[in-house]
Parts: structure tokens; C-alpha cells; sequence
């Protein structure tokens, strides 16, 4: 069984960053595959790729969570059986739906078990996306059982504000507000 995590979040939150960050630390020696849903969004650097044991495969013709689940769904099951990971990292496109994200990911339980769904949300820009994206940005929080806060320097005044605003949303998930690499590597694991 593969274990699967899907790091959602809008455009410029840090989930580039945060893959690195885990694929580094978290799952150092395991053998990962990232899908990235190429939405305009820049891709994972390729000396990073050299540097650990990563294999990045994209969907670059439109959103996993809308038109392409059906490609979604066969792609991990083929992501699987070709290159046996560890690991599997999802980064959908930042509108994406994490709630159909997750069912999609679902209809390959055979193959791969959800461990974690993530959630990365930019402390300067969440009054902005949650009036501009509504629904998508609420739906990426709900369903997030671990909510990580992004770009916390200079914030500290807005970070307790924010977790309120997080917690109306979703009051079971996880939150840190730390930065990534001091955050234990059990939270992502559990």
C-alpha cells in the first residue's frame, strides 16, 4: 500500500516549498512521486529532484478535481504499478476542490491509503481568498486535517486572528503555525 498525501492551497501559499520541505525531512530515503496539477503554478526545481529520490509527474490539461478525475484516478493507479512509491504527493491546481480531490483519490483504496490532507494557508491572503474564492478556499480548509500557516513573518498579530477564522471552518484539523522544518515529522506521518 502507498500512502498518499494531498497538499492543497491557492497560488503562492508555500506547497512547492513544503513538498521540498517534507520530501527532505519527512520521507528522507523513500522513494516518492509528486503529482502536480500544472496549472500555471511554477514546478518543483530540478536540482531539488537530483538531490532526492523524487519523480514529479504533471497534468497540465486542466484542473485533477473537475474534467480530468477520471485521468486523475487511472494516473495513480498507473503511478503505482510503474514506479512502486513509497510515497505519493498530490499538489492540485490552487482552485481546486480538496473535498473532490479526495474522493477521486479514494476510488484507488485498493492502492493507496490517504494519510494526510493538507491544507497550506497564506496568513496575508486569507481575508482576500476567502472573499474572492469562497467556496473553494472553505472546502480546502474544511476538508484539511492538517492546516498548516504560511508566510508568518511580520504576522504575529494577525496569526490568532487567523486561527480563529481557521477553526470556524474546520474545528477538528490539526493547525501549526511554525515554521515547516521545526514541525515534528510525526504531525505529517499521524
Amino acid at each position: 500500500m502507498t500512502d498518499l498525501y494531498i497538499i492543497s492551497g491557492f497560488l503562492g501559499a508555500g506547497k512547492t516549498t513544503l513538498i521540498q520541505t517534507m520530501a527532505s525531512s519527512v520521507f528522507q530515503g523513500q522513494k516518492i512521486v509528486v503529482i502536480e496539477n500544472d496549472f500555471g503554478e511554477a514546478g518543483i526545481d530540478a536540482s531539488f529532484l537530483t538531490s532526492c529520490e523524487i519523480t514529479v509527474t504533471s497534468m497540465n490539461s486542466g484542473c485533477i478535481c473537475c474534467s480530468m478525475s477520471g485521468d486523475f484516478y487511472k494516473a495513480i493507479g498507473q503511478i503505482v504499478k510503474e514506479y512502486q512509491p513509497d510515497v505519493i504527493l498530490v499538489e492540485p491546481s490552487g482552485v481546486g476542490k480538496l473535498s473532490d480531490i479526495v474522493k477521486a483519490c479514494l476510488k484507488q483504496k485498493e492502492l493507496v491509503e490517504i494519510k494526510r490532507c493538507i491544507t497550506v494557508v497564506d496568513i496575508r491572503r486569507f481575508d482576500k481568498y476567502k472573499e474572492n474564492y469562497g467556496e473553494f478556499f472553505v472546502d480546502q480548509i474544511r476538508y484539511g486535517d492538517l492546516i498548516l500557516i504560511s508566510h508568518l513573518e511580520g504576522n504575529s498579530g494577525e496569526i490568532e486572528e487567523t486561527l480563529d477564522k481557521i477553526r470556524e471552518c474546520n474545528q477538528e484539523a490539526r493547525i501549526e503555525a511554525d515554521f515547516w522544518d521545526s514541525i515534528p515529522a510525526e504531525v505529517f506521518r499521524t
